[in-house]
C-alpha cells in the first residue's frame, strides 16, 4: 500500500495579533473592499462595551455598519437561520464576527450564505443536511476573537448544535476561513474566570490532540490531491504551533484566570489560542473530541468544558502508543515530580474549579452507553485517534472519565 508523503498548511490569508490590533479594522474592511460591513455577535459582547467600541471605530472611519446582537452560546440551526434571514437582501459587503467561537463560526457561515445563496440546512452533510458544497469564497470576512480558546478565527468550519436530535454538527469548506484574523489580547480582560477557564482548556485541549493525533503520513496515499481531506493529521509545522501553544498555557492559564488584567498572561493565552486554532485546522482533532460532541448535546455546557472534563482520561488511554509525545508534553506543563502529563491536565482543571469527571458534568452513569454509542460513529476523528478504539476499550474510558480515574 501506498502511504501518504505531502502535506499541507493552511490559515486566514491574513493574522493580526497584538495589543490595539482592533483599531486597525476599519482599514482592514477598506481593504477588502467593503463599504457596508455587517457584525454578528452576541448580546455579552455588547454589554461589555467591545460593540460599541469596534462599531465607533468603523463609522469614524466612514463605514456605514449595521450588526446582529442575537448568537446564542452553542447555537443552534435555527439561531444561524434566524441571522440569515436578518443578513439577507441588505446589500453587505463585508462581515465581521466579533466573539467566542459561537459568534465567529454563525458570522463564517452567513457571509458564505450571502454570496452563494441557498439555506443552512444545505450545507450540512447528510444524513442530517443536503452536504452541498460551496463553490468558492463567500464575502470577505474578519474574524475578532474576544476568548482565548477556540480558535475559530483560523478554521475552515461552523459547529451547529440541534436541539431536539441531541447533536452537534458541522459545516464544512476549504473557503469558509477568514480573510482576516484579527486578534487583540485587550478585548479578553472583561472575560469572567469560568469563561477564561474553559475557553483555555479547549485551546490546551486542540493543542494536546494535534500533537498526539496520527501523522499525515501514517495514512493511504489517496488517488489525487483534490481528494485530500482539510484535516490531514500531525506535521511538523502542527508540532511546532501545538507544543509552543501548549507551553504558553501552562504558564498562562491559571494567571488569566486569576486576574483578567493580568495583560502579559492574556496576551500570552490569546497568542497560545491562536496557535492550537491554526494547528487544530490542518491536523484535526481526535477521540477527546469526538466523546465531547455527542456529550455536548447530552448536558447543558460549553464545549471547552466537556472537552476537558474527558481530556485527562482519553490521555492516559493513549500514552501506551506515542509514551515519547506524552512525556514531552508533561515537560512543557513543568512536570517536576514524575507526573504523567494526564495527571498534571486533571491537576490543572481541578485548580481552575471545572468539572473534572463526567459525573461532575452531570453525566448519569446508566448513560454512558449511549455516549459510548454515539462516540463510536464518529469515524473522522477516531480515525485521527493514535490509538485504535474499539466499544469495549471506549466503555472502559468512560467509566473511568465517570468517576475521575486516571
Amino acid at each position: 500500500m501506498r502511504v501518504e508523503t505531502i502535506f499541507t498548511f493552511s490559515g486566514p490569508s491574513l493574522i493580526k495579533f497584538g495589543r490595539g490590533a482592533i483599531n486597525e479594522i476599519g482599514y482592514e474592511v477598506r481593504r477588502l473592499g467593503g463599504h457596508k460591513p455587517l457584525i454578528v455577535t452576541d448580546r455579552g459582547i455588547k454589554e461589555a462595551k467591545i460593540l460599541d467600541k469596534v462599531k465607533g471605530i468603523l463609522e469614524t472611519a466612514g463605514f456605514e455598519v449595521e450588526y446582529w446582537d442575537q448568537v446564542e452560546p452553542e447555537p443552534s440551526l435555527k439561531n444561524y437561520e434566524q441571522c440569515y434571514e436578518f443578513a439577507r437582501g441588505k446589500d453587505f459587503d463585508v462581515v465581521i464576527g466579533i466573539g467566542g467561537g459561537s459568534s465567529i463560526d454563525v458570522g463564517k457561515t452567513i457571509r458564505m450564505l450571502l454570496k452563494h445563496g441557498g439555506e443552512v440546512l444545505d450545507y450540512i452533510a447528510k444524513p442530517i443536511g443536503q452536504g452541498k458544497k460551496f463553490s468558492g469564497p463567500g464575502l470577505p470576512y474578519i474574524a475578532v476573537p474576544t476568548t482565548a480558546g477556540t480558535g475559530s478565527e483560523n478554521t475552515p468550519a461552523s459547529v451547529v448544535k440541534l436541539p431536539e436530535e441531541k447533536l452537534r454538527v458541522g459545516i464544512r469548506s476549504r473557503y469558509m476561513r477568514p480573510e482576516v484574523a484579527l486578534v487583540d489580547p485587550l478585548l479578553t480582560v472583561t472575560l469572567p474566570p469560568s469563561v477564561t477557564a474553559s475557553t483555555g482548556l479547549d485551546a490546551l485541549s486542540h493543542a494536546i490532540e494535534v500533537y498526539t493525533c496520527k501523522r499525515y503520513n501514517h495514512r493511504a496515499k489517496l488517488a489525487s490531491p483534490e481528494e485530500r481531506p482539510i484535516y490531514i493529521g500531525s506535521t511538523p509545522i502542527t508540532d511546532i504551533l501545538s507544543s509552543y501553544s501548549i507551553e504558553l498555557i501552562g504558564r498562562y492559564l491559571i494567571r488569566a484566570a486569576n486576574n483578567g488584567y493580568d495583560l502579559e498572561a492574556r496576551e500570552g493565552m490569546s497568542l497560545a489560542s491562536l496557535l492550537a486554532g491554526l494547528a487544530v485546522s490542518n491536523a484535526g482533532v481526535a477521540l477527546a473530541h469526538a466523546i465531547a460532541s455527542p456529550l455536548g448535546g447530552m448536558v447543558k455546557a460549553p464545549h471547552g468544558r466537556t472537552v476537558s472534563a474527558v481530556l485527562p482520561y482519553v490521555m492516559a488511554y493513549n500514552e501506551p502508543v506515542i509514551p515519547e509525545r506524552y512525556a514531552h508534553i508533561a515537560k512543557l506543563l513543568g512536570a517536576s515530580n514524575g507526573e504523567s502529563a494526564a495527571e498534571i491536565v486533571l491537576k490543572l482543571i481541578k485548580d481552575l474549579g471545572l468539572p473534572s469527571s463526567l459525573a461532575e458534568l452531570g453525566i448519569k452513569e446508566d448513560q454512558l452507553q449511549q455516549l459510548a454509542e454515539a462516540t463510536i460513529k464518529s469515524h473522522e476523528f477516531l480515525s485521527n485517534n493514535p490509538r485504535r478504539v474499539t466499544f469495549d476499550a471506549l466503555i472502559n474510558l468512560l467509566k473511568k472519565a465517570y468517576y475521575g480515574e486516571i
